[in-house]
C-alpha cells in the first residue's frame, strides 16, 4: 500500500497518541521522520534484537543497515561493506591516546601505557603539539615511547590509527623511525622484528627504501615485508614537516589501508599479524651512532 498526499506538508503523515502527543511524524517539505516529540516522557525508537552472536548474512546486509545484538550487548551497523559496533572510540576499551603533555612526558588516555625513552623536550609546531624525542650517541639507543603491555590490541578488532611525526630542521642520518603496532619493543634493524603493522622511515645505509619516504613494514612473527614504494606514492621525507600517519583494518578481507597526510590510500596484504596476535605500540627512533631526534604528536588507536 502506498500513501501519496497531492502536496508536500511538515505534517504529511502523523501518529498520535489519544492525548494528542505525536509519536510519528513525517515531514515531506523537508524530508523528515520524527519519532515523538520533545516532552518529559519520551518516545523510544527501538530496533530489532538478534539473540546470537553471529551478524546477518554480509551478501544481504545494505549500508545504513542497524540492528541490537543481544549476545555481544552492542548495536551494530552495516558500514563500508561490513558489520561493526555502531558505537566505538569512547570507551577505555575502544580507544586510547597518547600525546605531549606540554613539557617532559606523554599523557595517556584509555587502556594505553607508555614506557618513554631518550631525551624528551616540549617542541610544539603552529600546527599541532608535539614532543622531540633524542636518543644518545651510542649505537642501538632509542627515543620515543613504546607501550608497557604489549596486549594492547589485535588486528582482529578492526583497529583505525592516527600518528603524528614532525621531522626537524635537519633529517636523521643513519636512524630507523617506527610508528605502529607492534608485539615488541622494534629491533634496531632493518626489519623491526616481532608482528607489527607500521609505517618505517630509514636512513640507514643498506635497509630497504633508504633515505625516502614512509614505508608500509608488516611481519607476521616470521616475515617480514616492507613495501617497494612510499605509502601513497608519496615524496621523499622532508625537514620540518608534519606527518599524519593512519591505517584501517578491514579483518574480514585481511588488508590494512595505509595513507600519510590523506592522500591515497595503499592496500596492504602481505605477512599481516594472525588477527588474534596481541599488539602494543611504538613510536620510536633508533640510532646507529651519533644522538638522532624526531617529533612526536598524538598517538590515537580505535577499535571495535
Amino acid at each position: 500500500m502506498a500513501l501519496q498526499n497531492s502536496t508536500n506538508s511538515t505534517t504529511a503523515f502523523s501518529v498520535l497518541s489519544s492525548t494528542g502527543t505525536s509519536l510519528l511524524n513525517i515531514d515531506s517539505t523537508n524530508s523528515l521522520l520524527s519519532v515523538g516529540a520533545p516532552d518529559a516522557t519520551g518516545t523510544l525508537l527501538v530496533l530489532d534484537t538478534k539473540n546470537t552472536s553471529a551478524d546477518p548474512l554480509a551478501s544481504a546486509s545494505v549500508n545504513g543497515s542497524m540492528y541490537y545484538n543481544s549476545a555481544v550487548g552492542q548495536f551494530r551497523c552495516f558500514q563500508n561493506n561490513s558489520w561493526q559496533n555502531c558505537i566505538s572510540g569512547l570507551t577505555d576499551q575502544d580507544a586510547w591516546w597518547v600525546r605531549p603533555d606540554g613539557t617532559s612526558a606523554f599523557a595517556t588516555v584509555g587502556t594505553a601505557t607508555v614506557t618513554s625513552s631518550g631525551t624528551l623536550v616540549a617542541n610544539n609546531a603552529s600546527d599541532t603539539a608535539l614532543m622531540q624525542a633524542t636518543t644518545v650517541p651510542i649505537s642501538g639507543s632509542v627515543g620515543g615511547f613504546v607501550s608497557t603491555n604489549f596486549a594492547t590490541t589485535q588486528r582482529g578488532y578492526n583497529t583505525s590509527f592516527s600518528a603524528v611525526v614532525r621531522t626537524s630542521a635537519t633529517l636523521p642520518t643513519s636512524g630507523r623511525v617506527f610508528v605502529g603496532l607492534i608485539s615488541a619493543a622494534p629491533a634496531n634493524a632493518n626489519d623491526s622484528g616481532g608482528n607489527h603493522i607500521g609505517f618505517r622511515y630509514s636512513t640507514v645505509t643498506g635497509d630497504t627504501g633508504v633515505s625516502t619516504g614512509w614505508r608500509a613494514t608488516t611481519r607476521n612473527g616470521t616475515t617480514n615485508t616492507i613495501a617497494a614504494a612510499n605509502v601513497g606514492g608519496g615524496a621523499a621525507v622532508a625537514v620540518d614537516t608534519t606527518y599524519v600517519l593512519k591505517w584501517r583494518v578491514d579483518s574480514t578481507n585481511n588488508t590494512v589501508y595505509m595513507s600519510v597526510n590523506g592522500g591515497t590510500e595503499d592496500a596492504v596484504t602481505a605477512t599481516l599479524p594472525a588477527a588474534t596476535t596481541n599488539l602494543g605500540f611504538a613510536s620510536y627512533i633508533n640510532a646507529t651512532g651519533t644522538n638522532k631526534s624526531i617529533n612526536f604528536g598524538r598517538f590515537y588507536c580505535e577499535q571495535n
